[in-house]
């Protein structure tokens, strides 16, 4: 089997973008440096509406702008890494920031792996600076992370099942493979891609070496509607493709809980309270598990329920809507 061999000059960067103007530049920035002119950069505006053109427009010489139709992220990924003649596509979002040798890094982890490997991934941090809030959630996302594929512990190197557009570089021909991402699905759509990928007998990797720093919510309302849609997103996921991923047991624990509580109040409501304070410790015992204290962990408890109650909430309703893409802000 042979293995995966090219340099900085082979890859083209895409990030897909809608109204997030007040990102762009500090990617772009971070990008051409980090680039130093051999990679491809490639900016897909999905219908914005905000001033993006302005921001952008000093960049001509150096980057290309494509547009889409404002269908989702999918098709917008679609439209640059189809039109490109580059042989290895990275995938970032536009509210990241690259470390300076990220390109290097992208090239080092994926060059000498198997040529089945797809994709590589790496991790993702808070800005450096962020504020006390986004610092906060960033970490609560960490320790609720062991229920998906979207955050890797640095220890976890290796194979994974996915690795989030954030932060990723694909191999083309598992792109060409797979016929890209599926444009009817937002979010989720990345995870879908390497689910595909995984059945095809492609694998994904994951290296602590390749460093972004991307935005996290500043505000609960945010981190809300960003679970919200999450949950939306694996509705469809699971429709599509069944049980596959490990937070896919929570509607049918939510399901079987409420189940269970509503016989036992027929019997007697302290039943139904011992459920519930079952369920309470169950939940800090993990959180403070995950987070390693006692304080932190029960800090969690409540910031966790609201996180568990928008996802639920996404996704039983994309389980009986018809509508395929989440709203961005909604």
């Amino acid at each position: 089997m042979t293995a995966h061999d090219f340099s900085v000059n082979d890859i083209a960067v895409v990030v897909a973008f809608k109204n997030e103007a007040s990102f762009l530049k500090a990617c772009v920035d971070t990008l051409i440096e980090a680039s130093d002119k051999r990679a491809e950069l490639i900016f897909v505006n999905d219908a914005s509406s905000d001033n993006f053109a302005s921001i952008l427009s000093p960049y001509s010489d150096k980057i290309t702008l494509l547009h889409s139709d404002g269908c989702g992220p999918g098709k917008a990924r679609n439209i640059a890494w189809r039109q490109t003649e580059r042989r290895y596509i990275a995938f970032l979002d536009a509210d990241c920031r690259v470390e300076a040798r990220w390109f290097d890094h992208l090239v080092e982890q994926l060059s000498g792996q198997p040529s089945d490997v797809s994709s590589v991934g790496g991790i993702q941090l808070p800005y450096q600076g962020a504020g006390r809030s986004e610092l906060f959630y960033a970490a609560l996302l960490n320790v609720l992370g062991f229920v998906s594929d979207y955050l890797h512990q640095v220890t976890n190197s290796g194979y994974v099942l996915h690795n989030p557009t954030c932060n990723v570089i694909y191999d083309k021909r598992a792109l060409i493979d797979a016929q890209g991402f599926d444009e009817n699905l937002w979010p989720c759509e990345d995870l879908e891609l390497d689910i595909r990928l995984s059945r095809m007998g492609w694998k994904a990797m994951f290296s602590s070496q390749i460093v972004v720093e991307h935005k996290k919510p500043e505000t609960f309302l945010a981190l809300m509607k960003m679970m919200r849609r999450y949950g939306f997103g694996h509705s469809k996921l699971w429709k599509k493709h069944g049980f596959c991923q490990k937070i896919h047991v929570l509607p049918i624990l939510l399901v079987s809980i409420l189940f269970i509580a509503m016989v036992s109040s027929f019997v007697s409501y302290i039943y139904l309270l011992i459920i519930g304070f079952v369920g309470l410790l169950l939940l800090i015992v993990i959180l403070v598990g995950r987070s390693r204290s006692l304080v932190r962990g029960t800090l969690y408890l409540p910031y966790t329920i609201g996180i568990l109650f928008a996802w639920h909430l996404g996704f039983f309703t994309g389980l009986i809507s018809s509508q395929k893409i989440a709203k961005q802000n909604g």
